[in-house]
């Protein structure tokens, strides 16, 4: 009885371990871009202060995996190196989406321009 409580703490604890090192690698949030067909000048401008803040957050964390993976005294197990690989992709796959977004917006806006 005692052996099947074991392995699930043992799983419980190795799967703690596996996060905590991610955990320490704060994932930013995406700011919302405005509709470039309605935002007002001054609602572009805040969403350019966001995007850029976010953009540089996104790359602070993007460091932080980097050096999370490097700084290791001993190797880390595959599973969290693939952990990292998707984190670090799906991070920069959200910064391309929300450049992207926040260009077309920008391109909108200023189409309606006089």
């Amino acid at each position: 009885m005692k052996k099947p409580v074991l392995n699930i703490l043992a799983s419980l604890i190795s799967g703690v371990l596996l996060a905590a090192p991610a955990a320490a690698c704060d994932y930013p949030r995406s700011p919302v871009v405005p509709n470039g067909e309605v935002a007002s000048k001054e609602e572009m401008q805040e969403a350019q202060v966001k995007v850029r803040a976010f953009v540089a957050a996104a790359e602070a964390y993007l460091d932080c995996l980097q050096a999370m993976e490097s700084s290791s005294d001993t190797p880390l197990p595959p599973r969290q190196t693939e952990i990292n690989v998707a984190r670090y992709n799906a991070m920069v796959d959200e910064m391309h989406r929300i450049s992207d977004e926040y260009n077309v917006a920008v391109r909108i806006f200023k189409a309606r321009q006089p």
